[in-house]
């Protein structure tokens, strides 16, 4: 029997969002992982500031990041909050033609907006908690924090 071959995956962790360390621990998790089921990993970092960084922790061109993920086979982006999980990173890796794991933008999207979510699970039929005001939207998502990890 033939042995499957090994996978060049993305790892995408960190983020601006307030949720940075979460999005870490959570990315350094999903390395071991990948290296332990034999496959390669690239992992990328963004940093609080929106650089990206490559696996010696070196800061990369914006230019230098797309190209380790194009050269990938799948990208992981373990990235919480906005530019995130709110689609922003699901949506660069759409338009670079990169599978990736997770929600496509849109769903992103919607489910980084709490409000609109829930009017269209009341739509739906699905029962929520009573409405209050609308709240005011964050600038920068998310608001846990942990120790810092590194890869």
């Amino acid at each position: 029997m033939r042995e499957p071959a090994r996978r060049r995956i993305a790892v995408i962790g960190g983020g601006r969002s307030d949720e940075h360390e979460v999005s870490l621990a959570s990315a350094a998790a999903a390395v071991r992982a990948v290296r332990a089921n034999g496959d390669e990993v690239v992992a990328l970092t963004i940093s609080r500031d929106g650089r990206w960084h490559g696996i010696g922790r070196e800061a990369l061109p914006t230019s230098d990041a797309v190209r380790h993920l194009t050269g990938c086979d799948v990208a992981l982006p373990l990235l919480h909050g906005v530019d995130g999980e709110d689609g922003a990173v699901a949506g660069l890796l759409r338009m670079l033609g990169v599978p990736f794991v997770g929600s496509p933008v849109r769903a992103g999207a919607l489910a980084m907006d709490k409000w609109a979510t829930k009017l269209l699970a009341e739509a739906a039929g699905v029962t929520t908690a009573p409405r209050g005001p609308r709240p005011a939207r964050r600038r920068r998502g998310g608001s846990l924090r942990s120790s810092r990890h590194s890869w």
